[in-house]
Order: structure tokens, then sequence, then C-alpha cells
């Protein structure tokens, strides 16, 4: 026998736990479903960027505790590095975690307002009927069939509740990758240091300091990875003193799926009657800063409030949620276009016209809602 829910959400990040906890406090019944034990990591650099992700979080979960945050609990900014150009700063005030600190704790809240949460459970299988979703979930030994009206993929990159409702969308992947080093380098410190040359722009790898280690992270296409990684280690061997038989503690990795084309030309809507997608799964992480941590707790929010609407009124909540995606497509076209300004500054062969170009792409980005 089936089980019945009114909102069924996938993935325990942000986008998932804001609108899961959004969802039940306004008396919605409510699952959630994390397909690892929590608490789990993700790749990410951790960082809530820009006042207005930081506004949402605080204004849906209150102040993050500092038992969530790391040492430091907050960057001062950020700082530009481009060989031949001064290093310049931007301030930005950013408290930094481990996702497996604040995924955890947004999922407890959420937990608080009344949603149910299950952990250790994969989504083998969704099929849609007469407006209605049949969710199998594999847990605990067993297959179990749920039956919802609402449904939230809020699964990231590689989207189970994507891949069964829109089979024939085909993502390109960027891959990423993390290391973690026991070192300390002479960079400006408690700033999230970004590295770009006129030969690699506009692509960059960047370095914080968190919880005593250094992390450096950056992407690559499909591929490249271990001689981007590679490439990047040596950038810091040859210019910041890393010395060359310093191996990384650990490393990691994940995929971002790239999807603005078809976001941009519409062959992509992430939104279909009550299913809807958020954050990566809905391929809305920041064009130019990578950043995904604010797009999924807005789009999440937007997701719950658009259900909530569809609810009050008996309607269908892609309506009013396709009205946020355009926005995040007016604001992503608008980053997307220092990517070029980026390129064409690389092109002049002048590195403070690179490092200025960079600069003002991630203020830009900081402030874009």
């Amino acid at each position: 026998m089936s089980q019945v829910w009114e909102t069924v959400i996938v993935g325990g990040g942000p986008g998932g736990a804001i609108a899961a906890r959004k969802c039940a406090g306004e008396g919605i019944e409510t699952l959630l479903i994390e397909k690892r034990k929590m608490p789990r990591d993700k790749v990410c650099s951790g960082m809530v960027m820009g006042p207005w992700a930081q506004r949402i979080l605080e204004d849906e979960f209150g102040p993050i505790p500092d038992s969530v945050l790391v040492e430091p609990k907050y960057l001062l900014g950020y700082a530009v590095h481009v060989p031949g150009a001064p290093v310049q700063t931007l301030d930005a005030r950013t408290p930094i975690t481990w996702r497996k600190h604040l995924d955890t704790w947004m999922c407890h809240k959420a937990r608080e307002a009344g949603a149910e949460i299950w952990d250790e459970a994969r989504i083998t299988e969704v099929t849609e009927s007469e407006g209605r979703f049949k969710v199998i979930v594999s847990r605990g030994g067993k297959d179990l069939e749920i039956e919802t009206h609402f449904l939230i993929g809020a699964d990231g990159a590689r989207s189970a509740v994507r891949g069964a409702l829109w089979p024939d969308l085909k993502p390109t992947y960027w891959h990423c990758y993390r290391e973690c080093y026991n070192v300390h380098l002479e960079l400006p410190e408690r700033r999230f240091n970004f590295f770009s040359t006129i030969e690699t722009a506009p692509f960059y790898f960047c370095t914080h300091d968190k919880d005593g280690f250094l992390l450096m992270e950056g992407g690559a296409p499909v591929g490249k990875v271990k001689e981007t990684a590679a490439a990047s280690r040596r950038y810091l061997i040859e210019r910041h003193g890393l010395a060359p038989d310093q191996e990384p503690l650990w490393r990691d990795g994940c995929v971002e799926p790239i999807l603005y084309r078809e976001l941009f030309t519409g062959s992509f809507r992430p939104a279909r009657g009550n299913a809807l997608l958020v954050g990566d799964a809905a391929g809305l992480n920041m064009p130019v800063t990578g950043e995904g941590v604010g797009t999924a707790l807005k789009s999440g929010l937007a997701a719950a409030l658009a259900i909530l609407n569809a609810r009050s009124r008996r309607g269908k909540a892609d309506e009013l949620y396709l009205q946020t995606i355009a926005e995040f497509k007016r604001k992503f076209q608008e980053i997307y276009d220092f990517s070029r300004r980026i390129k064409s500054a690389a092109a002049t062969g002048n590195p403070k016209a690179l490092s200025d170009a960079l600069l003002e792409s991630w203020r830009e980005a900081l402030a874009i809602f």
C-alpha cells in the first residue's frame, strides 16, 4: 500500500531543507528524502555568499549557530590574484562552514517545523499520472511506494527527479575538484583567494582557510580535471610557496550541470505542473562564481511558496515558480555577460584589466538579488 504525502522533497541540501521547513511550517504534510546518511559532506566551499543569500537563510532559519560554523567563522571577503597585477580585495563578510554541519542543522530545523526526514533513502523511480506522482524509495532494504501531489527535486547535479521527468534533457557537466592541505601559505588571511592568468581566463581556481587547513578548489571540462588540478597545485608551488612534496590530506570532487543555454532559450523549464526543480537540479548554479548555496535557498523557498499558492487556489505550482525562474534567467544573463568581459580583458594581455574584470564580476554576483 502506498504512503500518501502532500509534498515530497528529494534532497537534504539547502534547497530541500528550506522548502521542507516552509511547507511543514504552513501545515503541509511534508516528507524530505536524502539518499545518504546524515550528517554527510558535500563538495562545496561551504560559504553563504552575498547579503541576499545570508538574509534568506537568517529570515527562514535564524542565525547560524557558532557550532555549525568553522574557524574562522566568517571570511572578510575575497582577493583576486593575477600574475603581473596587484592583488585586489573585495570586502564581504561571509559565514563559512562544512556542508555536513550546515545541511544537518537546516534539516533539523525542518524537522522541528513538522517535516519528516528520511536519510539513507534512494529514489529508484518517479512516475506521473493524472497530476499526481508515484515515487519508489529504496530504504532499509525495502522498496516503498509513495504518492504525492507536489514534488520538489532538490537532489543536485545528477537529479533523479530531473532524469525521470525530463528524460530528454542531457546536461553538459563541469567537473569540480577539491584538495585539503595541512599547510599555511602567505596569502591574504580570511579571504577567499582566487587565481587566474591571461592564459587560463575566464577560468580560475581558489583557496581558503578552513578549520586550520588550506582548501584548494576549482573546476575543469570533462576529462581535464586531473591535469587542471595539477596545474593549480603547480601554480601554488611556483608562486606562493607550497612545498613540491606537500601532498593533500585528501581530495574529492563533484560535477555541476551546465544548463545556461537551455534555460536562456527556454528549451528547458525546471517546472512542470506540480513538479519543481530547485538549485543544481534546475541548473541554477551562479555563472562566473559557480555559487550554489544561495541559489538553492532562493529557488527552494520560491518552490515552497509556489506550492502554498497552488494549494490555496487549487491550481498548479509551476505558474508562480516559473516567474522566479524568469528572474533567475534575467539575472544570470547579466552575470553571464561578465564572462565575455573577462575573456575580452584577457585578450588584451593586460593583467590589471583582467583582475578588474574578475573583481567586477564577483562584486555584481554577490549583490545580484
